[in-house]
């Protein structure tokens, strides 16, 4: 059902087709949020020599001024806790892409990652159809620190909504994110 959805949205949006992409991830839906870790093991080097935050600031700012206006986005941050950029989706134009660049360029690093708390915060907005799940590590701390129950939970939670999750993996293979997207009905890639 959910990669009926797709379809139907990538059916939808082709007379306006956008060339927005996150991490070589195609764009479709017009009502998406990005979650992001802002774990300290995001502060590590790529092979670029710029850490794995700074690649993260440029692809994402990148893609938020390639969205069209019109589009409806939040922005998730996770590590001790999850940090939305906003309570709901918001409507891109000039002046909420310049607030979202900002949002995306001074978001610290922190301690812990609380991805379950990250994904349960993307689908506050009802209004939400994609998520763009990005993390370099396993979860670690909160209310749901294993892998295996953050994937039941969440595999509860879709069977009502139907979102679609992209799953991004900074610097190694993550079984955990497969499973994820392909259980969510959403595209799996490993960044270095």
């Amino acid at each position: 059902a959910a990669q009926e959805s797709e379809a139907s949205r990538a059916k939808d949006r082709s007379p306006n087709a956008t060339s927005a992409a996150f991490y070589g991830l195609r764009i479709v839906s017009d009502r998406l949020c990005f979650v992001c870790d802002s774990s300290k093991s995001m502060n590590q080097k790529t092979r670029s020599g710029q850490t794995r935050m700074e690649v993260l600031r440029e692809q994402l700012t990148a893609t938020i001024h390639k969205l069209p206006d019109g589009t409806l986005i939040n922005l998730v941050f996770f590590a001790n806790k999850a940090y939305a950029w906003s309570d709901n989706l918001q409507v891109l134009n000039e002046n909420t892409r310049e607030e979202a660049s900002e949002r995306v360029r001074t978001e610290p690093l922190k301690f812990k990652t609380l991805t379950y708390e990250g994904l349960i915060e993307g689908f506050a907005d009802p209004r939400v159809d994609t998520i763009y799940l990005l993390t370099d590590g396993q979860p670690y701390g909160g209310a749901m620190p294993k892998s295996g129950d953050i994937l039941r939970e969440i595999e509860r939670i879709n069977s009502i909504r139907h979102v679609i999750i992209h799953c991004i993996s900074v610097g190694t293979d993550s079984g955990f994110l497969k499973k994820l997207a392909k259980q969510n009905g959403g595209h799996y890639t490993r960044v270095d």
